[in-house]
């Protein structure tokens, strides 16, 4: 990951903010991915993510999402 985590998500958080699911989830998705590849999850990105599918009503996605990163999260 060229830019920072930390860094990707205050951008994740201003696209959601702003009401652009498509960045944010964009950025969401980048931020998983590179926890769940690199055993470094934030919990904060999943919860994110599924809370930005959820409001969006995409219930079933995030249903699997967090069913899917459960398994990678500590404790």
């Amino acid at each position: 990951m060229t830019l920072s985590s930390q860094h990707i998500r205050e951008q994740a958080w201003s696209f959601h903010q702003q009401g652009d699911w498509r960045g944010a989830e964009a950025h969401y998705r980048q931020l998983v991915r590179h926890g769940l590849e690199n055993n470094c999850l934030d919990r904060r990105d999943a919860i994110n993510l599924g809370g930005l599918l959820r409001e969006r009503g995409r219930l079933k996605e995030a249903q699997q999402h967090y069913q899917a990163v459960l398994k990678a999260l500590p404790g």
